[in-house]
């Protein structure tokens, strides 16, 4: 604008300084609960050529990771499903903490791996540049072989760690939190030689769609919208104010802490109709690494953060659930809400 008259415009701009660092906490902290945070994410993409270039005891292996396609996860403890396509096992991967682009990987019954085994690896490509708050997201369903043989050079979404059982019908659960009720799909019975579409239900609680019996050769590809992660794993960082409150939920619905469980553990919570499905709880007690003002512990018994007790019932639902300690934090002169 050319000008601004006097009187007509008010600046509701706030001094970060004068901020009241506790009630933010608490006021950012309702919004991570409700799932209104805006987030961040990419698509992921599924890879069938990473191979085995070294083992180590007979029951570990390792698998390098192009270093210009691939983004690698943020933490060591962070899983990935995959699947040995050489020797038809489930699979697991880790990033290694030690070596660049080069990841961990076993097999979930902890046999013998080999070298030159081919693993499947769904994950993240930095040369995927859009990101959104509502994600587009894919889902794949199917064996991992008839997956490959669909898609050689590799499809965009996220195998859903799921053999299909052709004997009985089945409930497959999504990989992320679906935000609609209906999805669209396509799939293939020959490797992709033809292709059908329609669309598919979406059960809200348990999150997860029917899959009828005898699809021994199908391949689904399953698109629905899902809201991404408003969180990313960080290092300690100092904490701003009081320490109050952890807090704890299973609940399906993303305005009782869903989003904020997806974000934070990769989990989706199914418990529904309870009274005990979220709660916070009052810390008791902490400590602060004093040179620096974070939050930490030993793994002494006693020195953790203590909290009254968690009341939330045994799901019947086979919930996930999850709790966080949270605190506001300091870095590069902004504040972020920071979770243990």
């Amino acid at each position: 604008h050319d000008a601004i008259y006097a009187g007509q415009v008010e600046d509701l701009r706030l001094n970060a300084n004068k901020l009241d660092v506790n009630q933010l906490r608490e006021d950012t902290m309702h919004k991570a609960v409700s799932g209104t945070l805006r987030g961040k994410q990419k698509l992921k993409m599924t890879k069938f050529d990473s191979e085995v270039y070294q083992t180590s005891n007979d029951n570990l292996g390792y698998v390098y990771i192009d270093i210009n396609g691939w983004e690698r996860p943020s933490s060591i403890y962070e899983k990935l499903h995959g699947w040995n396509i050489t020797k038809n096992k489930a699979a697991s991967l880790y990033k290694s903490p030690t070596a660049p682009h080069v990841f961990n990987v076993t097999h979930d019954d902890g046999s013998q791996i080999s070298v030159q085994d081919k693993i499947m690896i769904s994950y993240y490509r930095t040369d995927f540049n859009a990101q959104f708050d509502s994600l587009p997201w894919v889902d794949i369903i199917g064996k991992p072989e008839n997956i490959a043989a669909t898609f050689p050079d590799g499809v965009v979404g996220q195998w859903i760690p799921h053999i299909i059982d052709n004997t009985q019908i089945q409930n497959v659960a999504l990989n992320r939190k679906s935000s609609v009720s209906v999805g669209n799909q396509v799939f293939t019975h020959d490797n992709g030689q033809t292709w059908t579409s329609n669309t598919f239900t979406i059960d809200a609680v348990k999150n997860a769609r029917t899959l009828a019996a005898n699809e021994q050769n199908i391949v689904i590809i399953k698109h629905y919208e899902s809201m991404s992660n408003f969180s990313e794993s960080s290092q300690n960082l100092v904490v701003l104010g009081d320490i109050k409150n952890v807090y704890a939920s299973q609940a399906y619905l993303n305005e009782y802490g869903n989003r904020l469980q997806s974000s934070l553990v990769g989990k989706v919570g199914k418990r529904n109709s309870s009274a005990y499905f979220q709660e916070f709880l009052s810390v008791s007690k902490h400590t602060f690494f004093s040179p620096n003002q974070t939050l930490g512990w030993t793994s002494r018994e006693g020195d953790e953060p203590k909290h009254t007790g968690v009341s939330l019932d045994a799901p019947n639902d086979r919930s996930p659930g999850f709790k966080a300690l949270y605190s506001c934090a300091k870095r590069n002169g902004l504040l972020y809400l920071q979770f243990h």
